[in-house]
């Protein structure tokens, strides 16, 4: 997804790193909060965030990386088995490259889940992903071997589009203006996006609509492109986290969603 540097100002960076500070562990994990332990999906989140500051701005990163805590702690998640299903192993598998881990080594543990027929969406999709790590630039076929078929909501939507590119399918190129209408469809008066038409807004959806316009190579107007920042921005609480819409109470994946929705408008 593309990035505009000018959205994270100084002021959401040093918020999301206040509020990931007492979320991260010593053994190298994050947490959802500052008094449960550390999940998978929250060191993904975490670490996630953390890139994208990285990558979309030039202020120096506060917030310590443990790189070999992170290591110990993910790899221990694979030899204790609580690595449970293709999307906890791309999130293991993407922390680990990005704390600069040879992921090759353990490039059987995809192989195993790839031999697999008749999966999920959810599962193609993190298959793709995981497959990318391994071969950035390939394509071809890996598992289907014709169109995804386009499902309800703007996840769905952008899992099946994701997974089908992936795999070297690009039927819906002729479908593209179609899918670009009903996605700006589902932008709402407050600028965020429903998981339908008509739906109430969540910051998750805006993530997805973007990713979905991104990869069909298009972008939202610059007045839809403001409002939906500006939903994100009233994500935003007082721990410097992020929540799924305004007023509510703020996760890790929230604020990965926002942080990311943000870098791209």
């Amino acid at each position: 997804m593309k990035t505009y540097n000018s959205s994270l100002s100084p002021r959401v960076i040093n918020g999301v790193f206040e509020f990931l500070k007492p979320r991260q562990k010593e053994n190298g994990g994050f947490s959802a909060s500052p008094r449960l332990p550390a999940t998978i999906e929250d060191t993904y989140c975490a670490l996630k965030i953390i890139s994208l500051i990285q990558k979309s701005n030039s202020q120096k990163i506060e917030l310590k990386l443990l790189l070999n805590a992170h290591i110990t702690f993910l790899t221990r998640c694979i030899s204790e088995g609580i690595v449970k299903g293709p999307k906890n192993l791309y999130q293991v598998l993407w922390c680990l490259n990005f704390c600069q881990f040879d992921i090759n080594q353990l490039k059987y543990l995809f192989d195993e889940y790839n031999s697999f027929r008749n999966i999920s969406l959810e599962a193609i999709y993190y298959l793709a992903k995981i497959r990318r790590l391994f071969q950035p630039n390939s394509g071809g076929k890996y598992i289907i071997f014709k169109k995804m078929p386009l499902l309800g909501t703007l996840e769905d939507q952008w899992k099946a589009l994701y997974a089908s590119y992936a795999n070297g399918c690009l039927e819906y190129e002729q479908e593209s203006d179609k899918i670009i209408t009903w996605v700006k469809q589902c932008q709402n008066s407050d600028g965020g996006f429903g998981f339908l038409p008509g739906t109430t807004s969540y910051i998750e959806n805006c993530y997805f609509a973007l990713n979905i316009l991104h990869l069909l190579d298009t972008a939202l107007s610059q007045n839809r492109r403001k409002a939906v920042k500006q939903f994100a921005i009233s994500c935003r609480t007082r721990s410097g986290g992020f929540s799924r819409r305004p007023d509510a109470a703020p996760f890790m994946d929230s604020t990965y969603y926002s942080v990311t929705v943000l870098s791209a408008t």
